[in-house]
């Protein structure tokens, strides 16, 4: 008996417990913690289609490998992309019903935030990244010769930091926003 009230009482204190519980004890997931919130509602609004990446998009390997170098998230990269002192973003987000994604920046600026779409792909975002691509050169992969698209260029130098977008253990580009735009080097093949 004197058990049993014991295993009530402390059920009781249980429930009392997990009800004043703060949400934000609860774990956030490392691609979301690197999305601001009200930059969150942004892109929820412009890209319907679209959610926040979360960190089990990308395969198990993508994960290890990304952790191994210090990175949470493959599908969120930061840095000052157009110099003004304020943070930049690079994001995958996944579709919410398709496998597709899409690849947009946001550029940080006083009074909010400046979205841009590069691009639309139908397939998984599961073995897809976005990193870090440090200021300097970059040039176009030896594996095929040069063929002009949208937005691509043969060789870079970039004063700014800018980032990758690739398929893990796959082709890459390195892309900089240079002149008020996006340009990109298909640098690895």
């Amino acid at each position: 008996m004197r058990l049993t009230k014991i295993i009530s009482c402390l059920s009781g204190l249980l429930v009392a417990q997990l009800a004043t519980a703060s949400p934000q004890s609860a774990m956030v997931d490392p691609c979301v913690k690197l999305v601001p919130n009200d930059l969150a509602r942004v892109l929820e609004h412009r890209f319907p289609h679209e959610r926040l990446p979360v960190s089990t998009d990308t395969n198990e390997d993508s994960r290890r490998h990304a952790a191994s170098r210090g990175n949470s998230c493959v599908l969120v990269a930061s840095a000052d992309f157009d110099g003004n002192g304020h943070p930049d973003l690079a994001i995958l987000l996944p579709g919410k019903t398709a496998t597709t994604y899409r690849l947009v920046v946001v550029l940080g600026k006083p009074s909010g935030y400046s979205v841009t779409s590069l691009l639309i792909r139908k397939e998984s975002v599961d073995n897809m990244y976005v990193d870090l691509a440090y200021a300097g050169p970059y040039a176009h992969t030896d594996a095929y010769a040069f063929s002009p698209e949208h937005g691509s260029v043969e060789h870079i130098v970039s004063p700014r930091d800018g980032f990758w977008f690739g398929e893990l253990e796959g082709a890459a580009d390195v892309y900089f926003f240079r002149k008020g735009k996006w340009s990109f080097v298909h640098a690895v093949d």
